[in-house]
């Protein structure tokens, strides 16, 4: 993880009398903000292709046995082993090697294998924030949305319901 500090969040703990945190501590804040920061852009950018894995998923499910629980993997970390997966088999857009250093740097990219259970928990809570939050985002269809990366509101509105 990027070894940058929040230096907005340290200023408010040395506004609030607390304390400097410890290297350990700081380190846990921006390896959680940096999860959380690209975890929001490779949700944004993965929803159209887990959505359609998930879809395609179901279907089959139900097409096989119509009792079998259904795959829901957009609220959990779930999410970003499916994109990781999908990022592995789908062939990348010229111009995405950026990005895709970038969600490998988080474990997520098509050079990687994301496994939830090999995070750490600063890691852990950004994802599951970035989870949570660009959820948000998404179902509120916020203008800013697009901007944060390129066309990721472009595709949920592609993506058939």
């Amino acid at each position: 993880m990027r070894q940058l500090i929040p230096l907005a969040l340290l200023a408010v703990l040395a506004a609030c009398g607390a304390e400097s945190p410890s290297s350990d501590t700081r380190a846990a804040l921006v390896e959680d903000q940096y999860a959380y920061h690209v975890g929001v852009l490779a949700y944004l950018y993965g929803y159209p292709l887990v959505e359609a894995y998930r879809r395609e998923h179901n279907d089959k499910l139900a097409q096989a046995d119509s009792a079998l629980p259904t795959l829901d993997p957009m609220r959990s970390l779930g999410f970003f082993e499916i994109l990781n997966l999908q990022l592995q088999a789908t062939a990348l857009e010229p111009g995405s090697e950026l990005l895709m250093a970038e969600f490998d740097a988080i474990g997520v990219g098509p050079n990687s294998n994301f496994k939830d259970a090999a995070l750490t928990p600063a890691a852990k809570r950004g994802l599951e924030r970035a989870i949570r939050d660009a959820r948000v985002m998404l179902e509120a269809g916020e203008p800013g949305t697009a901007d944060l990366l390129g066309r990721a509101v472009a595709y949920r509105a592609e993506s058939p319901p």
